[in-house]
């Protein structure tokens, strides 16, 4: 199970892993508040197409995460790694973090 208690501490390969999947997350989660419109009551929406790698199966990740119950038992493909990244993510408050500081650079 990913831990993100000590960023600094994961291999290179791992923060690099952990960063991609934030940065599809960050914009799926951006490109579903785009476009709302034409989903039935209780849908999530799934937005235009995307040209983004990756981008629908992010929305998708989101949308299933948004009702999932199963926390760390999910057997989703990206729901508990992305749970703990989101959640990280959310609530790090360190300028020089090995995951966050270079996104959240990149995003100013």
């Amino acid at each position: 199970m990913l831990s993100l208690a000590n960023p600094s501490a994961l291999s290179p390969e791992t923060k690099k892993l952990v960063q991609q999947q934030l940065v599809f997350l960050i914009h799926a989660n951006a490109c579903m508040k785009k476009s709302t419109t034409g989903t039935a009551t209780g849908q999530t929406p799934i937005g235009p197409p995307c040209n983004l790698p990756h981008c629908q199966n992010f929305k998708h990740i989101l949308g299933h995460m948004k009702t999932c119950r199963a926390g760390p038992l999910c057997s989703a493909q990206y729901c508990n790694s992305s749970r703990v990244i989101l959640k990280h993510w959310t609530s790090c408050t360190n300028e020089s973090c090995a995951i966050c500081s270079t996104i959240r650079h990149r995003q100013t």
